[in-house]
């Protein structure tokens, strides 16, 4: 009884006889209050779970505290054929010593019979597998010195009604209870020597006794197996059934007891479960999948029959749901069975559809400024589950809680597109890679975006398409390359992405792509000509007509290549043009405005810098976008290194850091390494502002940035020559020089703060 102790404790307690009328308290015996019935439990859970071997146990254990015996039955609930609730009655009354010919004929009165000679009695009634109510209440005795102890497959919720009843769930063991169990099974000494191997079998057995039994006979059966072996038969997921029989005991077969016990709506919605990739879905999933007509509330009806374990409500506060991962397997096999391939391509498109349909609304809501414009999605709506209840939460959800949904979708968004894509639906997929980016770009899982989205863009294969969602992917590439700070690739991706966008012969769409190659010349230190390239895309834009969101784009590229050349004035008029342009308030305006906010800083207008940044932080904060709250914090710190507050704006920098290095965004951290390094100038402290300048350094080279490194390298130059350093000095100062003569730029673009550039030579920097 590995993991079972407190389960234990409970039945006996449980079982325990009511007081006696002669033993009760004076003010209970009374006639208002009748003598108590006997205690009834129910052990209940999935097949396989051991419930059979603890109830024995428990009789066995309970035998003194029912010296007039016990009576036992297998109902056969599971199978197709249950047994006759007066049928086990006569078995009962024969057992109790009545003449099979003095057994009622009639049903009613062979029940009133039993009920009769159990009176006065003290037997305990052990009933295995019991089907549903009707089949046990008929069995129940009405003196109060008895008990039951019942187990079902089925969870019996209506007994609950009987005062004296309690339905106890019986669960798979804990990862360390299976472990010993094994162990118990194949020697100590076997399992010690590959303790993780041992662990890993106990968790592909879904820790459930059963399986877990027949692992150990099989392993006991085989010495010349390891225990490692053995996993690796079981980690063959579309085999590992087979692997779990071993005569008369079989995991499969188990399961197939109850999968045959349920009506046609219900074995449907089992088996297509296994179609998804998830690992817990929502309610109204296994409606979709079943189809319509399908009954309602199948998910509900799985789990009183422990097909379907409850997983509690999500962030979202949505119910979830989830298969054991045998009852996976099994249900895997059935769908290949029993469902042609059509069938279960359409159930899955049914659910991909409809999470396409919730994340268009929960996209829309969410502020995060990545949908570039509405992508029509494909033919489908919100979920059409037999449960009008689940499709209202689930919507409700992704109207009012948008980025709690996503936390609790993301997983299975991210599935559906890779599912969308096996399926050779480039449309569909596309179109949940896009849905899903704008929420992957607020968390910051760029790993996770740039995953699907390469996926969505493989999907489409290399046939020219005039679907601008195959651009919008591209630029969705280039920008999680942007931000993942791999800036050698993103060159080529802007290029691909050109294009593709050109192929398509749409302005909106070519301004796009030439945006990201904008940006991409500019990251490798070419401004002058990127400032050319952006001019040119205004007025593209302006002569073409094109959208407010395309003058956005184009203004803030050609701003932020004005700003890099140190031209802030000149930055700041693009910048303002861009804001007046995109009043929404969602990531796209805080990333203008921080970049405004940093030139006004630039041209020494703090307070005007500061007003920006409060704005900017209002929608970091109703977004959720932890990230776009620490760059805020950091031109927050630049704002304090412009006015000599070196402290403030070090513990400032300081808690930024901690924020990006645990989001792994490098280039912000390189650039705050650099302002600590300004910060500790201003103290002089130099060694301090040495190693961060070092250490930023390191990192601005690591992702090739020369504009950066320039910068970086005239920083060192002033820290070496304050330190009486003059040999590093002057080959930071030739470094910066050579860089700035190799793209043809001024001083200007190195954009120092006021306290540095009076510290640094002009000879140093002087082309």
């Amino acid at each position: 009884m590995y993991g079972r102790e407190a389960l234990l404790r409970e039945l006996r307690d449980a079982l325990a006889p009511p007081p006696s009328p002669l033993t009760a308290h004076p003010a209970a015996r009374t006639t208002a209050h009748p003598a108590p019935g006997p205690p009834v439990v129910v052990l209940t859970g999935p097949g396989g779970v051991g419930k059979t071997a603890l109830a024995l146990h428990t009789a066995h254990r309970l035998a003194a505290r029912f010296p007039d015996g016990q009576l036992y039955a297998d109902l056969r609930g599971s199978h197709a054929s249950p047994a006759d609730p007066p049928e086990t009655a006569a078995r009962f009354l024969r057992a109790l010593g009545v003449d099979g010919q003095d057994v009622p004929t009639d049903a009613d009165e062979r029940v009133a019979d039993l009920r009769s000679r159990l009176a006065g009695r003290s037997v305990l009634l052990l009933l295995d597998d019991v089907r549903d109510e009707t089949q046990l209440r008929p069995l129940l005795p009405a003196d109060g010195g008895c008990a039951v102890l019942a187990t079902s497959r089925n969870r019996l919720t209506g007994l609950t009604a009987l005062a004296d009843a309690r339905v106890l769930g019986v669960g798979t063991l804990t990862p360390a209870d299976a472990a010993a169990l094994l162990a118990g099974l194949v020697g100590a000494e076997r399992a010690g020597a590959d303790r993780v191997a041992t662990a890993e079998v106990a968790r592909l057995c879904g820790r459930l006794p059963l399986a877990l039994r027949i692992a150990g006979a099989r392993l006991a059966a085989r010495p010349d197996w390891t225990v490692a072996g053995f996993r690796d038969r079981l980690a063959q997921q579309h085999h590992r059934l087979d692997q779990l029989a071993a005569g008369d005991l079989d995991v499969r077969a188990g399961i197939a007891l109850s999968y045959r016990s349920l009506g046609p709506g219900l074995r449907t919605a089992l088996r297509r479960l296994a179609l998804l990739e998830s690992h817990s879905v929502p309610g109204w999933v296994v409606g979709t999948l079943a189809g319509r007509p399908a009954e309602p509330w199948l998910h509900d009806q799985l789990v009183e029959r422990n097909l379907l374990e409850t997983c509690g409500r999500d962030q979202a506060g949505q119910p979830r749901y989830q298969l054991h991962a045998l009852v996976r397997d099994f249900a895997r096999e059935r769908t290949l069975t029993e469902d042609t391939e059509e069938e279960r391509n359409a159930a899955v498109e049914r659910v991909l559809r409809a999470w396409l349909a919730l994340a268009s609304e929960a996209a829309g809501r969410l502020g995060h400024g990545g949908v570039l414009d509405p992508v029509t999605p494909a033919p489908g709506g919100p979920p059409d589950a037999a449960d009008a209840a689940d499709a209202a939460d689930a919507a409700d959800a992704a109207r009012d809680r948008p980025e709690r949904w996503f936390a609790a979708e993301q997983a299975n968004l991210l599935n559906a597109a890779l599912h969308a894509c096996r399926l050779h639906l480039p449309e569909l997929a596309g179109d949940l890679a896009l849905q899903l980016s704008g929420y992957l770009v607020i968390r910051f899982y760029e790993a996770e975006r740039e995953a699907v989205v390469r996926a969505a863009i493989a999907s489409w294969g290399d046939r020219p398409t005039a679907d601008r969602r195959l651009s919008r992917l591209h630029f969705a590439l280039c920008w999680t390359l942007y931000q993942q700070d791999r800036y050698a690739e993103l060159t080529d991706a802007a290029e691909r992405g050109l294009r593709v966008a050109r192929d398509l012969g749409d302005p909106e769409v070519v301004a796009d792509a030439a945006w990201q190659l904008g940006r991409a010349t500019a990251l490798r230190g070419r401004l002058t000509e990127a400032a050319a390239y952006y001019r040119r895309t205004v007025e593209d834009a302006e002569h073409l007509g094109l959208s407010a969101r395309a003058h956005v784009y184009a203004l803030t590229g050609l701003a932020n290549v004005l700003a890099d050349l140190g031209e802030p004035t000149e930055a700041v008029r693009s910048y303002q043009q861009a804001l007046e342009r995109h009043p929404g308030a969602d990531r796209t305006r805080v990333v203008m405005l921080l970049r405004c906010a940093e030139a006004h800083s630039d041209a020494g207008q703090g307070a005007r810098a500061l007003e920006l940044l409060t704005a900017a932080d209002a929608i970091v904060r109703a977004i959720g976008d932890d990230v776009g709250a620490a760059h805020v914090e950091r031109g927050r710190a630049l704002v304090d290194l412009a006015h000599g507050r070196w402290h403030a704006a070090h513990d400032r920098l300081t808690g930024v850091l901690a924020t990006l290095r645990t989001q792994r965004e490098t280039s912000g951290e390189a650039g705050v390494l650099r302002s600590l390094g300004d910060a500790a100038l201003g103290t002089g402290r130099w060694d301090d502002a040495r190693h961060r300048l070092d250490d930023a350094l390191a990192l601005y080279a690591r992702m090739d940035l020369p504009v950066e490194i320039a910068r970086t390298r005239a920083r060192l130059a002033v820290v070496h020559r304050l330190a009486g350093d003059p040999a590093p000095a002057h080959r930071h100062a030739d470094a910066c020089r050579a860089l700035l003569l190799r793209h043809a730029l001024g001083p200007a673009c190195l954009r120092l703060p006021a306290h540095v550039r009076r510290l640094l030579p002009p000879a140093d920097v002087t082309t």
